[in-house]
């Protein structure tokens, strides 16, 4: 992939991914392996991680079960309590666990615990997947929930609930409402839009273009251009806004005059950008709306009814007039050929993080959170961020250093006890009088096949990969912390720039006649537009729920697969690793329990899943509350709210309502000037529409990007 020499991390437009670069622009420093680059996860792609024994995968869910237990770090020096552990973990049924797996948790735990009281957090699957239930502190946790109340405590008719959800999901915040839509969101070219001046800005800047076909393209990314793109052919129209008075001010009584003031400020003497762009919206935009929603709520069913599902909805793209057409068609541009959406993106916050210690600061507003209105809100949001900041670091490390972590059990040979293919011919099955030379050796064949057992491996004694031969390198030989050069540390090495989040408040609600969420999809989160590279998922209030879990699964590399095995034996893969010959190369990991003021962080090379829960009481309601934090990729900068001013309606509303000039006129009159504006900003009731179109397009998406997760296949040649 390419990158644009001069452009690499700069933040601001018209420097941008899709505003002044092409859309696919990849910086000289290249980014994370992410499941949503094409490349990664294809044929010997970065995202596949080392194909991993069922044994591993059982020692793995086996240390995450004891990080579980209260005080563990401590109970792992007590062999009394290990003794006790021991016998349980042997004694399960329907688990495969020996004595030298034991021995070798055990050791882990310990040489683990030891980091734990200055880390607070542990890595529990490979990837890595870092859990804490002590990040966030017990008044932190009640913060937020007084924080959010104002969301949930609106009238009934006010609650978002998420499409095709059966009102089990209740959407807070959000971002795939208003999010960015090219070819008619607006950027600032030259300067960021602070929390304070945010909603006064709304409907400044310029129309961010529709990217072109080629740029939705993967790797396709382009030399420098001698003028960058910035929408609108290049002219600059900062500062100019886009609220436009339409023709029915001219029905108004001529005795109520507006002032040459009002119509200024309002935008009656702007300029059309939408003619300034060449785009001309489809007057029919919303011819047959009515029949789109509903097959937008068909095809929801098996789409998002929680917090990290990706979302399903109709799919209309008249809202952005450039759009090709053949994106209205399924099948002709898959996911891996077009992994960018031409149409929106989710608009992260901009995060800073150069102040002292673990001091973070919300510098552009959350999408779909008045940074006034919710100032609680915003200092809660900051401080989960802060926590959530080392457990990325964990989660990132494998991703830039992906061999500084050794095999638990390596497997290199596949030997067989009993091994019947080596027995004289004695033994086993006769060739039986008059029958035929070929029939016998294929029942010879079968009883070999049937009586042989693999020789399961079995992991060595436990060395910390500081003094492990394939890991020390990356360590420091005195301290055994991770060299510098070998971690991520976002707080050192961006600093400067700072991060992007996006954020997400949902709630899953079940009642009595809804007493059961069914469970998620497989999936990564985003589109390739987002960049997000890991997530952070704050379970901050569970109430009468069973236990539930979100499961991972990783897609493993068949590429570096060398394991010596007889001739045409292929029954050591399903056996050993849990696959199966020319199928796909995906294994389960394991799940982490989502137990209430647990913080999770993952990457985006695993896919993830949602597990079932139901109510504990089945005549009482319950629910589940999740704050989800997603990372945008720190080596590339994407258009963000500090770019976007905001979008929403309402908002602007409220605040024009503050103006002097039009207090003075009658209350007709203001409603008259406020319903004038169209185009820009976007009301909620169409919001919710675009909303069905972003969920439809990332419903296919997830299902092509899921196709081609699952592409690459084992294939053991006969030898």
């Amino acid at each position: 992939m390419n990158s644009l020499e001069g452009y690499e991390n700069v933040a601001k437009p018209p420097h941008l991914p899709g505003f002044g670069l092409p859309l696919n622009y990849v910086p000289k420093d290249g980014l994370f392996p992410n499941a949503l680059i094409v490349s990664d996860v294809q044929e010997e792609g970065r995202g596949a991680q080392r194909l991993t024994t069922l044994r591993e995968f059982t020692m793995l869910r086996l240390m995450n079960q004891l990080t579980d237990k209260p005080d563990w770090d401590k109970k792992v020096f007590d062999e009394s309590i290990t003794t006790k552990w021991r016998a349980e973990a042997l004694a399960a049924e329907n688990t495969d666990v020996t004595e030298e797996m034991i021995d070798y948790c055990i050791a882990e735990l310990q040489y683990k615990a030891k980091k734990f009281p200055t880390k607070g957090f542990v890595a529990v699957y490979n990837g890595d997947v870092v859990k804490s239930d002590v990040a966030i502190p017990f008044s932190l946790q009640e913060a937020l929930k007084l924080a959010v109340a104002p969301l949930e405590d609106v009238p009934e008719r006010e609650k978002d609930w998420h499409p095709g959800s059966d009102e089990k999901v209740l959407d807070l915040v959000h971002p795939s409402l208003f999010p960015l839509i090219y070819g008619r969101s607006r950027a600032l070219k030259a300067a960021n839009v602070s929390l304070d001046e945010c909603v006064a800005r709304c409907g400044e800047g310029e129309v961010i273009p529709v990217p072109t076909e080629t740029e939705a393209e993967p790797g396709k990314a382009i030399e420098r251009h001698s003028s960058p793109r910035g929408g609108n052919g290049g002219m600059d129209t900062e500062g100019i806004s886009d609220y436009e008075v339409i023709e029915e001010l001219d029905d108004v009584d001529d005795e109520a005059e507006i002032p040459e003031e009002l119509l200024k400020t309002f935008g009656a003497n702007q300029e059309d950008d939408e003619d300034a762009e060449g785009e001309d919206e489809d007057e029919d935009e919303n011819n047959g709306e009515e029949e789109e929603e509903e097959e937008a709520e068909d095809n929801d069913e098996d789409e998002e009814n929680g917090e990290e599902e990706e979302e399903a909805g109709d799919n209309d793209d008249d809202e952005a007039p450039e759009q090709a057409d053949d994106e209205d068609n399924p099948g002709s541009d898959p996911w891996e050929h077009k992994p960018y959406s031409r149409k929106f993106q989710w608009l992260p916050c901009e995060v800073d993080i150069s102040g002292e210690g673990d001091s973070v600061r919300i510098t552009s507003y959350i999408n779909n959170l008045h940074p006034q209105a919710h100032k609680p809100l915003y200092s809660a949001v900051e401080q989960i961020i802060a926590r959530a900041i080392p457990l990325w670091n964990a989660t990132l490390t494998p991703l830039k250093t992906p061999n500084s972590s050794c095999e638990r059990i390596p497997f290199s040979t596949v030997d067989y006890d009993p091994d019947p293919e080596n027995a004289p011919e004695t033994e086993g099955p006769q060739q039986r009088p008059d029958e035929d030379e070929d029939d016998y050796w294929e029942r010879r064949e079968e009883w070999i096949t049937s009586t042989r057992r693999v020789v399961m491996p079995e992991p060595s004694p436990f060395v910390p990969p500081h003094e492990h031969e394939a890991t020390k390198k990356y360590f420091e030989p005195e301290t055994g912390e991770l060299k510098p050069e070998s971690g991520v540390d976002l707080r050192k090495e961006y600093s400067d720039k700072g991060l992007q989040v996006i954020v997400k408040l949902a709630n899953i609600q079940l009642t009595p006649e809804e007493p059961e969420y069914e469970g998620g999809s497989w999936h990564v989160e985003g589109q390739l537009n987002e960049h997000i590279c890991a997530t952070a998922l704050y379970y901050y209030d569970n109430e009468n729920i069973t236990s539930s879990s979100l499961a991972f699964r990783q897609q493993s590399d068949t590429d570096t697969i060398d394991i010596n095995y007889p001739q045409n034996a292929h029954d050591w893969l399903q056996i050993v690793f849990g696959c199966e010959n020319e199928e796909a190369a995906v294994q389960e990991i394991g799940a982490v329990d989502t137990r209430e003021g647990r913080l999770i962080t993952f990457p985006n090379v695993l896919q993830h899943q949602v597990q079932p829960f139901k109510l504990v009481d089945s005549t009482k309601p319950g629910h589940r509350k999740i704050l989800a934090l997603f990372l945008v990729d720190p080596h590339i900068r994407v258009i963000s709210t500090a770019h976007v001013p905001p979008q929403q309606k309402e908002w602007w509303t409220e605040a024009v309502r503050q103006n002097k000039t039009l207090k003075k006129l009658p209350v007709e009159l203001q409603k008259l000037v406020e319903d004038a504006v169209e185009e820009f900003p976007i009301s909620l009731e169409e919001a919710k529409k675009l909303r069905l179109k972003l969920m439809e397009e990332r419903k296919r998406f997830v299902r092509e990007q899921g196709s081609v997760f699952e592409g690459n296949e084992f294939s053991l040649c006969e030898h």
